[in-house]
């Protein structure tokens, strides 16, 4: 085996350890510790507290009528349950804020915010920033057929950057190589 052979073969074996080393990981709420806020119109603030995201669980819970309301965070979504049971509606439009989202592993902002199941007539707003989201709901009233509404609601992301190891090694073997077959050519060149 000649020594440029060796010199590649070795590259590729050092290259793929790197690799699997160090995969960039996904972004994660699972472990973080979040704030929410639930307010109702011209009544006033009834949650504002702090919890740990865990998946499965509820993280904020409300009772309301016979049953209550919720707030469920997971991965990099979350859900809002309204559970009134015999209770006829919330009589007031409401909000909810959650914020501090700062994620456990990958340092991001929040990019955007999608409904993707639930009555989307009964939304009046969605908002966020870089680690707080708004959603604001009409005044509910639960319709004769089901007493639970559950709206849920995917969160985009954009994570900070760093610079990964392997793209640096890539680069350092891409020069090495560009200088070995210099060297070559012109070895060439003189001996011509």
């Amino acid at each position: 085996m000649n020594r440029l052979t060796k010199l590649a073969l070795g590259t590729v074996a050092a290259s793929s350890g790197l690799m699997v080393a160090y995969a960039p990981a996904q972004a994660a709420l699972l472990g973080d510790t979040v704030r929410a806020e639930f307010t109702a119109a011209g009544i006033g603030t009834f949650l504002d507290e702090t919890d740990t995201v865990v998946d499965p669980g509820t993280e904020f819970s409300l009772p309301f009528g016979s049953n209550g309301l919720e707030l469920d965070v997971k991965n990099d979504s979350f859900d809002i349950i309204y559970d009134l049971g015999v209770t006829s509606g919330v009589g007031a439009d409401t909000t909810w804020i959650l914020s501090d989202l700062d994620w456990v592993d990958t340092p991001g902002i929040i990019t955007g915010v999608t409904l993707t199941s639930g009555d989307a007539s009964l939304i009046s707003g969605i908002s966020f920033t870089d680690d707080t989201i708004t959603i604001d709901l009409l005044s509910y009233t639960v319709p004769p057929q089901a007493a639970v509404e559950t709206w849920s609601f995917n969160i985009e992301t954009s994570k900070e950057t760093v610079p990964e190891p392997l793209t640096i090694l890539g680069s350092l073997t891409a020069l090495g190589f560009g200088g070995f077959f210099k060297r070559k050519l012109n070895k060439k060149r003189n001996l011509g």
